[in-house]
């Protein structure tokens, strides 16, 4: 960050290299296979069958602008669960977590998790 905005140099590059990878995955015939088999799957919730990391196509027509504003809204809005492991007491997380900048959100309603019927064989050759 740099002046309340995604450093633009950077920015460039790390969306270069980015496009660079998802296009290299092309490439890739465990990852093709992996994706294919994530297409039949969530045939219904296509969503669900998508790289965690997007498609070259869509990485291309974002700008920083744009990514800064998604990424507040996210930090503002969107579930954050914090996990702690160690010798710590609550009132020394509290006191490290009291300084976070993270305003006060709605719960989910609905689970995250996808709880899916069994389905038919599906086959593919």
């Amino acid at each position: 960050m740099k002046d309340d905005a995604f450093e633009s140099q950077t920015f460039t590059l790390q969306q270069r290299n980015l496009i660079a990878y998802l296009k290299s995955l092309d490439d890739d015939k465990q990852y093709h296979a992996d994706q294919q088999l994530q297409n039949m799957v969530f045939s219904d919730l296509p969503e669900l069958a998508t790289s965690l990391y997007g498609d070259a196509a869509t990485i291309a027509t974002l700008d920083g602008q744009g990514l800064l504003a998604d990424y507040q809204n996210l930090l503002a809005t969107n579930q954050v669960q914090v996990t702690v492991v160690g010798d710590v007491t609550e009132a020394q997380i509290k006191a490290l977590m009291g300084d976070w900048p993270l305003p006060d959100r709605t719960p989910l309603k609905e689970s995250p998790i996808v709880t899916r019927l069994r389905q038919p064989l599906i086959e593919k050759n």
